[in-house]
């Protein structure tokens, strides 16, 4: 293992650990992050387990596993995204949607690192945001080729809510589900 300047030391060509991460956790595996990448652990204020606003120092590491277009420098800003920490390190983030889908909530990203995947973090972060709004209809979709969100979310007990053809940019339609109580509907006192 060869050491390099920002304390971290490689254990792949293009995956480094540092140090800091191991005196704390013991993990000398599946902490991967980008070589050269600096994490900043307050020993402080460490979790085990935690989910918390995203905040500014988080986006290095978010965009490091992060499969979407874009940044999500305004939805941290806004206090949109959610992260999940284990043993104090960015472990995946759910991210809300600003204004919603049709005013609903709706979860616009849900990303969890490769090397903390199958492990529950997902829907932990779906937890969360489920309990937040648990007096709304949520919203989220996923693309159709992606069969293992699709298995997640009818575990979870979402359902359908239809699709839009061809809506991304590889072609694949969009599928859109949702969970929580059905709108009210109000009594008509002439019937």
């Amino acid at each position: 293992m060869a050491d390099n300047s920002a304390g971290f030391q490689r254990y792949s060509s293009n995956v480094a650990f540092h140090p800091l991460v191991h005196a704390l956790t013991g993990r000398t595996q599946n902490a991967c992050y980008p070589a050269g990448l600096k994490l900043s652990v307050n020993a402080n204020i460490w979790h085990k387990h935690m989910i918390r606003h995203a905040e500014i120092g988080d986006l290095p590491i978010i965009k490091s596993f992060d499969p979407f277009s874009g940044d999500r420098n305004e939805d941290v800003e806004e206090k949109r995204v959610f992260v999940y920490l284990d043993g104090g390190l960015v472990c995946g983030y759910i991210s809300m949607a600003r204004g919603g889908l049709l005013g609903r909530p709706y979860i616009q990203y849900l990303a969890i690192n490769g090397s903390f995947q199958r492990k529950g973090f997902g829907s932990k972060l779906l937890d969360y945001v489920e309990k937040t709004y648990r007096a709304e209809r949520l919203f989220i979709s996923t693309e159709s080729e992606n069969v293992g969100m699709q298995n997640l979310l009818a575990k979870r007990a979402y359902s359908s809510a239809g699709e839009i053809s061809g809506a991304n940019l590889n072609g694949t339609n969009e599928l859109y589900f949702f969970k929580g109580p059905l709108p009210r509907k109000t009594s008509d006192p002439t019937s």
